[in-house]
């Protein structure tokens, strides 16, 4: 049994989604948190140890790395331009290792693997959107379509949401990863047919 393993992988958190590529299942919905006083190179070298001496040991069956792609542009102001290099630089020095380490390493767009993840998912903007960003607008998605247990939540200790009970930070990153695998194998090994 071959798995893959669906990444969306920033410099702060890594979300990642293992998927049992001959039944389709996902096996496995978590997260990583990389080290944050680490340069970004040694974020990087952090997540080759990862891969290889946690992901690897627990699932030695994984030979395949999908990241999501890199940026080619800015979108709406959401990201500086600084934040945009630095998030395209990670992503290459992640898929570099991964080669490295003999797994087959692919990308797969933003909205490619909404698509065929979500086939449905409609994604508002501006005053439609109340506020809510694309990431957490497909989190609602994947919140229906796997419940609630894969994602933890937390209690506001301070400000004027003091009290309020929200979803952990990292929950948007592993429900992207999710997205991301969902999308690569409906796409690429299922070979379902999307407009």
């Amino acid at each position: 049994m071959k798995k893959l393993l669906a990444l969306d992988i920033s410099t702060s958190e890594a979300g990642y989604s293992i998927w049992n590529k001959e039944t389709y299942e996902m096996v496995e919905l978590w997260h990583w948190t990389i080290p944050s006083n680490l340069s970004l190179l040694d974020k990087v070298l952090a997540f080759e140890t990862w891969l290889k001496n946690e992901m690897l040991i627990k699932h030695p069956e994984i030979d395949e790395v999908v990241v999501e792609e890199s940026f080619t542009a800015m979108f709406g102001g959401q990201s500086s331009s600084k934040i945009t290099t630095m998030l395209n630089q990670a992503n290459f020095g992640y898929r570099l290792l991964a080669h490295k380490l003999g797994l087959k390493t692919d990308t797969i767009t933003v909205t490619e693997s909404r698509k065929y993840a979500f086939p449905t998912a409609v994604i508002k903007r501006g005053v439609e959107a109340k506020g809510m960003k694309q990431k957490e607008q497909m989190f609602v998605y994947v919140l229906a379509e796997l419940g609630e247990s894969y994602f933890p939540t937390k209690v506001i200790s301070k400000g004027k949401r003091k009290g309020e009970v929200v979803y952990e930070d990292f929950c948007l990153d592993v429900s992207d990863s999710y997205i991301v695998g969902a999308g690569y194998i409906n796409k690429f090994y299922k070979k379902i047919k999307r407009k």
